[in-house]
């Protein structure tokens, strides 16, 4: 998990460019020890999440296996709020729902900040 806090408008604009990246160069290869591993990325918006989030797929081939790693992205106001899953331990569902309970728990902290 990883928490960032910038002004509204860059974290905004942060979301954006990470989400780009992905999208332009959504596969490669890289070199191993033993050989090449293709990888790719997909990118797929979370509803509900704070003021915005997405879903990152990761899938890497290795001689025959594909492994799937998922993070969950999502800012409230300033705050960036990241969970990346294990692999083979955590799934899409388990990623996304840590990533909700973080998002929550940041939208309180701040609103409850904001009153009185």
């Amino acid at each position: 998990m990883a928490r960032a806090s910038l002004p509204a408008a860059s974290a905004r604009h942060y979301m954006r460019l990470e989400q780009d990246i992905r999208r332009h160069c959504p596969s490669f290869s890289s070199d191993m020890e033993a050989g090449t591993a293709d990888e790719k990325y997909s990118v797929e918006p979370l509803k509900g999440l704070g003021d915005e989030a997405y879903v990152e797929i990761h899938e890497i081939e290795y001689e025959g296996n594909v492994r799937t790693e998922y993070a969950a992205h999502a800012r409230v106001g300033g705050v960036l709020v990241s969970v990346t899953g294990v692999a083979g331990v955590a799934d899409r569902d388990d990623t996304v729902r840590w990533t909700a309970h973080l998002a929550r728990k940041v939208g309180s902290t701040l609103y409850a900040a904001g009153e009185g």
